[in-house]
């Protein structure tokens, strides 16, 4: 999702299939299926309990951002890291926030055919 600007919407993906001579045998949003105790963007979320979830973690996150941002100055890291890691925040926030709407999923299922 961060670098999907473009992305389809499940209609769009089922009509290219169409499009490209398939047959749409079925497809549908796999998420509503999995546990609702474990979304798929729990790891995004940061509620997790083990220690080594810590980076997940809204503290974990900052602290991550303003250590880039300090390898950034003394030029460990490459200029433009920082402004990647905020980048990155703000895409796990937003897809946290579609994952909750249902208006985005990493699980879009289909299955087709190519006719004979």
């Amino acid at each position: 999702g961060d670098a999907l600007p473009d992305i389809a919407y499940a209609r769009e993906v089922d009509e290219a299939l169409v499009a490209a001579g398939f047959e749409v045998l079925s497809s549908e949003d796999r998420a509503p299926y999995s546990c609702p105790e474990t979304p798929w963007y729990l790891p995004l979320q940061g509620k997790g309990h083990h220690p080594r979830e810590w980076r997940q973690k809204p503290v974990g996150r900052w602290l991550t951002n303003k250590a880039v941002g300090v390898l950034e100055k003394v030029k460990v890291a490459p200029e433009g890291s920082q402004a990647v890691s905020t980048m990155l925040e703000a895409a796990a926030q937003a897809l946290v926030r579609a994952g909750e709407l249902e208006i985005f999923t990493p699980m879009y299922f289909f299955h087709g055919r190519k006719p004979e």
